[in-house]
């Protein structure tokens, strides 16, 4: 039905995205706050429980589907405790006690899963190397962003589930002597392979070979 809706709304308007406004202002509402939101967690007694009530906020500003809602208003309910349906001793509508609990043993339970997974990765890479370099093969190993060194968010306390941002290795072997260029990009990926290939990358590509200066 919605997908009905929207492809009226399209056809009507005549805008492959009638609501790319409304995303721009949202976008820019929230990065707009998000600095002053990060220390409130941070400086917080209970980071988890702060966190989990910025994201109930944000659901229902992302809910606000009505055009009466002010999200400055809906902020300041949420995070000056005007509401109390968050709070730890309402669980009418939110157990946060046992909200904080599930996570503790997800995360228990998880980090092995983790762990295994790794070194299950690691291994089958290492036989691909041995049969991958007496034959003269060419290996490129990458990755295009990092979680499993980050379960655990630092600040709240819960599990990390965003990727993390953190540089990851860029290995290759039996391809030339050249050395490879030290802080590459994700865009530079593609160059690199189209280039092992002798094939000129397009020119929207806006990445470089690694192996060029």
């Amino acid at each position: 039905m919605a997908r009905i809706i929207n492809g009226t709304i399209r056809r009507i308007t005549g805008k492959s995205d009638p609501y790319v406004k409304i995303k721009e202002e949202s976008n820019s509402l929230a990065l707009g706050v998000y600095a002053r939101l990060k220390k409130k967690v941070a400086r917080s007694r209970d980071r988890l429980l702060t966190a989990v009530e910025l994201a109930i906020a944000g659901n229902i500003i992302d809910y606000g589907v009505k055009n009466t809602l002010n999200v400055g208003e809906e902020l300041k309910r949420i995070l000056d405790k005007e509401d109390k349906a968050v709070r730890k001793e309402n669980t009418s509508i939110f157990n946060y006690k046992s909200f904080r609990s599930a996570l503790a043993i997800f995360i228990m339970v998880l980090m092995p899963a983790v762990i295994t997974a790794v070194e299950t990765i690691d291994e089958c890479l290492g036989r691909i190397m041995a049969a991958a370099e007496p034959a003269g093969a060419r290996v490129l190993v990458t990755a295009d962003h990092g979680n499993a060194e980050m379960m655990v968010d630092p600040v709240t306390g819960g599990p990390h589930t965003a990727h993390t941002t953190n540089p990851v290795p860029f290995i290759a072997v039996n391809a030339g002597d050249a050395p490879l260029r030290h802080g590459g990009a994700l865009c530079d990926v593609a160059p690199t392979v189209l280039g092992l290939l002798g094939v000129e990358p397009p020119p929207e590509m806006t990445g470089r070979d690694l192996r060029a200066p």
